[in-house]
């Protein structure tokens, strides 16, 4: 039987494809991955100990409190990954992209409720101003009124 080609059915085929597509890169990564040759501990020619050096006025005291957990928990990965074994490494690096996918995730949902916040805060604002000039035209329109009205002359009775 030959079933009838759907939007649905070839976002499946589709889908189904891309990974397979993805543990044939997986398998073949893996495959070479023993083959290559360690990297050296270099960075442009120094050695990482003179890297560390050479960044400590980064984790000063002039430093914040979030820019030194930001490094810390990125040295904390680069030894994480330099203790696995090159296999492990692939799927760590694979499992770093998806967690770097959450965080930007997380950050747009803080910005856009940010922005949100911000723009209902204004609208706060401006319908604030809007009631305080309505208020305002009111009251010079009852001092007009007032102002302009006949006043009766008090009778000799009264005045006394």
């Amino acid at each position: 039987t030959v079933l009838p080609l759907t939007a649905e059915s070839l976002r499946s085929l589709q889908s189904r494809q891309r990974d397979e597509d993805i543990m044939r890169l997986a398998r073949e990564a893996l495959a070479t991955a023993d083959q290559i040759s360690p990297v050296r501990d270099t960075v442009d020619g120094k050695t990482v100990g003179e890297c560390d050096a050479s960044m400590a006025w980064l984790r000063g005291e002039e430093g914040s409190a979030a820019r030194r957990e930001k490094l810390n928990a990125l040295q904390r990965d680069l030894d994480q990954l330099a203790a696995l074994p090159a296999a492990e490494a692939t799927l760590w690096m694979s499992q770093r992209s998806s967690k770097a996918a959450t965080v930007v995730q997380s950050t747009w949902r803080r910005v856009a409720t940010r922005r949100a916040f911000a723009a209902a805060w204004q609208c706060n604002v401006v319908a604030t101003r809007e009631n305080a000039a309505i208020s305002i035209q009111r009251a010079q329109r009852m001092r007009l009124r007032v102002a302009h009205e006949v006043v009766l002359p008090l009778s000799s009775e009264l005045a006394a």
